[in-house]
């Protein structure tokens, strides 16, 4: 302001350009904001609809397992018999990372960056646990 003050234009006109810069990072944060914002809204939605079709998936497994286990000796069923346990691990740990997501996108938090890169690793971890039963 002191050389707007005393009619220096170079060094005004240099504090005008940062200020402008500046002006225009923040708005382009800004609109990174709104966008990760947006898409947590739509991917929370999804991973949890996922995350419930998925257990649907390990309980139908583990139904089978069981099945096999009383109609079938050890070898016809061992190679399979960790799918369940490992996948309902899995899913566990997903679905806290999936509730992490959410509470970094509530709005009194607002931290859509963590939520998407979250919600990045339960969309990783959900496909890794869907090939478990492919």
């Amino acid at each position: 302001m002191a050389a707007l003050q005393q009619a220096d234009a170079e060094t005004a006109g240099r504090h005008v350009e940062a200020a402008a810069a500046r002006a225009l990072e923040a708005a382009q944060t800004i609109e990174r904001q709104q966008t990760a914002r947006k898409q947590a809204a739509g991917d929370i939605p999804l991973r949890r609809t996922e995350l419930q079709r998925l257990r649907g998936l390990v309980a139908a497994a583990a139904a089978s397992r069981a099945q096999l286990e009383r109609e079938h000796a050890p070898p016809a069923w061992s190679g399979v018999a960790e799918a369940v346990p490992m996948a309902t691990a899995l899913l566990d740990r997903l679905e806290g990372l999936l509730n992490e997501a959410e509470q970094a996108a509530a709005e009194d938090r607002q931290h859509y960056f963590q939520a998407i890169e979250l919600l990045a690793e339960v969309g990783a971890g959900q496909q890794q646990a869907a090939s478990l039963f492919a």
